[in-house]
């Protein structure tokens, strides 16, 4: 039997991803970023819980407790085959992102420029034998919902409580963050603020480098001109920062290169959303 340090410790944070054994264990506690997670086998049932930490990113001392065997936190699950172990991967949201650079910028007519995204995952629990099944998704931070485009036309987004950055640091990676390299263009006859842009990251992969950092595949904007839409191609291999990262997750909703959307358009505010400009 394990030992009880061994059964109470959170996984080492930075590399929470992967497959955990839980046969004949205490509750295992995982922590992603701001996102703890309880995994446990009762009775042959899989017992999962989660909770935010407030924001805050736990230390290696740290320990959360677990949530009480009676609390209403826990869900169950019984499955057809008998569970050994789970699995945690990592996800980009189910919706496209609102965002905004640090500083605002501008682009000239035919010029570029290369930002980077700090994204929150999702984390997917499954049991990956014998069939992956998966059982929920958890975000690991809870983002604000908002409202791109306008009355007559747009679509539910994410309010990305962040910036994007020209550029990206070794410091930055975080186990619970997914870093998203989006090039734009400006191909219209006249200047382009970037104040604010829409990034549809349900379209993009997950790639892994190394022990602890992800990125997405990059995202080509190529801005045509106000009231026309925007071209957007992404280029579904690991990024140039990242030559020999891996594929950990493919798209949510893979499509075909030449998408078009209102990617610069201006954000508009409703009742009830976040993120009002």
């Amino acid at each position: 039997m394990a030992s009880e340090r061994e059964q109470t410790d959170p996984v080492e944070p930075g590399r929470p991803w992967g497959r955990y054994p839980l046969a004949g264990r205490e509750p295992l506690t995982v922590t992603v970023g701001p996102r703890v997670l309880w995994l446990s086998l009762r009775d042959g049932e899989l017992w999962v819980a989660h909770s935010p930490l407030e924001g805050r990113l736990p230390s290696r001392t740290e320990t959360p407790p677990v949530p009480d065997q009676d609390s209403e936190s826990w869900e169950r699950w019984a499955t057809e085959s008998p569970i050994e172990e789970v699995e945690l991967r990592p996800l980009l949201p189910p919706r496209p992102i609102v965002l905004e650079p640090e500083r605002s910028f501008r682009l000239t007519r035919g010029a570029g420029a290369r930002v980077y995204v700090r994204v929150p995952l999702w984390i997917q629990l499954r049991i990956p034998e014998p069939d992956p099944l998966v059982i929920e998704e958890v975000p690991t931070m809870t983002l604000s919902d908002t409202w791109w485009g306008g009355s007559h036309r747009g679509e539910l987004a994410y309010w990305l409580p962040t910036t994007a950055r020209r550029e990206i640091r070794p410091e930055l990676f975080q186990p619970h963050l997914g870093v998203c390299p989006l090039q734009m263009w400006n191909r219209s006859r006249s200047e382009l603020l970037v104040d604010k842009l829409l990034l549809g990251v349900e379209h993009l992969s997950l790639f892994q480098e190394g022990a602890g950092r992800l990125w997405t595949d990059v995202s080509t904007v190529r801005y045509q001109g106000e009231g026309v839409e925007s071209v957007i191609d992404r280029s579904g291999a690991a990024p140039d920062e990242a030559p020999e990262a891996q594929l950990v997750t493919p798209a949510r909703s893979p499509d075909q290169t030449g998408l078009r959307a209102w990617t610069f358009q201006r954000l508009r505010g409703f009742p009830g959303f976040g993120g009002a400009s």
